[in-house]
């Protein structure tokens, strides 16, 4: 019977996770059109979040974050993108913020991994 009440229980906690760290729970669009665009970004973004937090904060100190804290406590940290001929030239991030050069770190092996 234990065995029967666990199953799928990372399905819902990984559904819970990404409804919280995306802020999905708030979202709903009255017209069938924007809900459907609404959903295919949120599974963009459920990838990307993923494949970030696999690849990128591997071996560092949020290895262990939900996507939550990732959402909330990594990617809202100030900062801004250096493009060159459209590539990615350098990351600046807000010095004073107290994850910011873990962070640099994180963002460096994840952009220049390949994939």
């Amino acid at each position: 019977m234990d065995k029967y009440n666990q199953r799928g229980e990372a399905e819902i906690e990984q559904f819970r996770n990404d409804k919280q760290g995306l802020g999905l729970s708030a979202r709903r669009k009255q017209h069938l059109e924007a809900q459907k665009a609404l959903v295919l970004l949120t599974d963009i973004c459920h990838n990307l979040l993923t494949d970030f937090r696999h690849r990128g904060l591997i071996d560092s100190p949020f290895a262990l974050w939900g996507a939550k804290r990732i959402v909330r406590d990594l990617i809202a940290i100030p900062g801004r993108l250096y493009f060159d001929n459209g590539q990615l030239k350098r990351i600046e991030l807000l010095a004073a913020h107290p994850y910011a050069d873990d962070l640099i770190i994180c963002l460096e092996r994840y952009c220049s991994a390949s994939f």
